[in-house]
């Protein structure tokens, strides 16, 4: 059991960290963006442990979590890039 919860935990956050950012996107009217991932991340989730759970057990499945969790911040991060990576006059760093 031990061995399950670093990838578990390391999930949980990436998820929570993502959900915070999904708000965002709600909030910013961006919903084809969250629709896009609320469909997406469970289907990762579910193809990543069909995938693993064969090959590594029980710690497959922490690993397709741990999977769903990373696609997800880095899809909201991805979707929020103009937002979060303004300078602080407003204008894009690139």
């Amino acid at each position: 059991m031990r061995d399950l919860m670093p990838f578990q935990l390391l999930g949980d956050m990436l998820t929570v960290a993502g959900w915070t950012f999904a708000f965002v996107l709600v909030a910013l009217v961006r919903s084809h963006w969250y629709i896009a991932l609320q469909i997406l991340i469970p289907a990762i989730y579910f193809g990543g442990a069909l995938y693993l759970v064969p090959k590594f057990g029980a710690q497959g499945v922490t690993w397709a979590y741990c999977l769903a969790g990373a696609t997800y911040f880095a899809i909201s991060v991805f979707a929020l890039r103009d937002v979060l990576f303004q300078g602080s006059d407003g204008h894009s760093n690139s």
